[in-house]
């Protein structure tokens, strides 16, 4: 969605429909690309698809998805290093005392500010004595590495003053999908008596806006400002299974390891395969996935499509019985299936939002209608560069005032499609399979 909203493209022209896709991968030029194409500094911090980082004139974090830790500037490494091996859920070792004093000293020359490092101390310490459930801290951890990133920006974008860039904030997604029902319990919206964990989307939020608040004075009055959300979030209507496939097992008792990629959105559970030459086959085992004792099917509505599969988990448990799945294996429920003991109160809503600001922009002005194709045709000509033809979504022309085209009249280009990669996009290996694994489960993903 991400890689559209970048490069005005769907993602059957983008190419990037995988959670292990790199830079490399994308077949039409992103923002920044184009921007630095015609002589504007880029920084990027964030965003995903970024990994491997690459030069756009300033400055490139890559996203929480990349395989190492590397950077440009290369300095700026001991910051993602540390974000990168944060723990995912019940992954302590990561974050021990021995570590902090080396981050101690490396952060601050990163621009990590004091009381960004006071907070990361207070969680290393709380983590090392005392052991919360993952629940009670999941959320401060998330907020906090969003926080680390932004300072990063703001030394970055002083030091390198990018005409265009980029910062991506994920953490209001991610607690969305485990922290709803606390909201809106919260806000008075729900009959529920437990009080749960009611601060942390709305501190997810709070974090947010200072952060943007931080970085509109960074930038000036002159700036021109998009935030923008691919989409929004509401309350899940339907409780989703308890049980949740152990996706890494699964892919292993069918042989898929290099051959697909696992990843769970919301309730569903996916398999992204590097060509459909499988994908059938596997459909048929897992529709034929049974249980022993009974003779009920364990995965009743198993999707495929093209090079992806797709299925929700069983409804009901499958507690002390046998899985079988022909031609592979007979196995323990618990060993192919996880009981979560809760499930995702929060749920994506397609309606997302948009926001400009700026001396180019109308104040009031409400979009006739928006898309996430419409961001780069947008953004492109705001920066005075041509749209592609190419394009399928439209200029915002309502919210730009006319003395701006005056200046800067638009102009077309046929396509922005690379015709060759910078380099060959390198092989996943077993090693990067494991590092994809552990940002997924970090996300909640996996």
């Amino acid at each position: 969605v991400w890689t559209t909203i970048y490069t005005g493209q769907p993602r059957e022209r983008h190419g990037v429909q995988t959670f292990d896709a790199t830079s490399e991968d994308v077949r039409y030029k992103r923002l920044w690309d184009i921007a630095y194409a015609n002589g504007i500094i880029c920084g990027v911090c964030g965003s995903l698809v970024t990994w491997p980082p690459y030069n756009v004139g300033g400055f490139m974090i890559p996203d929480i998805m990349a395989r190492d830790a590397r950077t440009i500037p290369p300095q700026f490494a001991s910051l993602q290093e540390l974000v990168l091996k944060y723990p995912s859920r019940g992954h302590r070792r990561h974050y021990g005392l021995a570590a902090y004093p080396r981050y101690a000293v490396q952060l601050p020359r990163a621009g990590i500010k004091v009381r960004t490092m006071i907070a990361l101390a207070q969680e290393v310490l709380t983590a090392a004595l005392l052991r919360h459930p993952h629940r009670d801290t999941y959320w401060r951890r998330a907020i906090l590495l969003q926080q680390l990133y932004a300072d990063a920006f703001l030394r970055l974008y002083h030091t390198y003053r990018p005409a265009l860039s980029t910062y991506h904030y994920h953490a209001v997604d991610t607690l969305s999908h485990l922290y709803w029902e606390d909201f809106v319990v919260e806000r008075g919206n729900s009959s529920s008596d437990n009080k749960g964990h009611r601060e942390a989307l709305t501190a997810a939020y709070q974090s947010a806006d200072r952060i943007l608040g931080k970085f509109l004075q960074a930038a000036g009055p002159g700036a021109v400002v998009l935030v923008i959300s691919d989409h929004g979030f509401c309350r899940n209507p339907e409780p989703w299974p308890r049980y949740r496939v152990r996706l890494p097992r699964l892919i292993q008792i069918l042989g898929l390891e290099g051959i697909a990629t696992p990843t769970r959105l919301a309730h569903q559970h996916f398999l992204y395969f590097r060509d459909s030459s499988h994908v059938e086959d596997v459909g048929r085992t897992l529709r034929s996935a049974h249980f022993k004792e009974t003779g009920e099917v364990v995965l009743p509505r198993v999707v495929t499509r093209g090079t992806s599969l797709f299925f929700p988990p069983p409804n009901t448990s499958g507690g002390g019985l046998t899985v079988v799945l022909p031609g592979h294996a007979e196995l323990p429920f618990e060993e192919l299936f996880e009981d979560t003991g809760h499930v995702a109160t929060g749920i994506h809503d397609p309606e997302g939002i948009v926001i400009l600001a700026g001396p180019a922009v109308y104040q009031g002005v409400k979009l006739k209608e928006a898309s996430i194709l419409d961001v780069a045709p947008t953004a492109l000509a705001l920066l005075g560069l041509p749209v592609a033809r190419d394009m399928r979504g439209r200029i915002w022309t309502e919210a730009i005032h006319p003395q701006f085209w005056e200046r800067f009249p638009l102009t077309v280009v046929d396509t922005y499609r690379r015709e060759e990669r910078r380099t060959s996009a390198p092989e996943i290996s077993d090693k990067d399979v494991e590092i994809l694994y552990q940002r997924l489960q970090h996300l909640g993903y996996l």
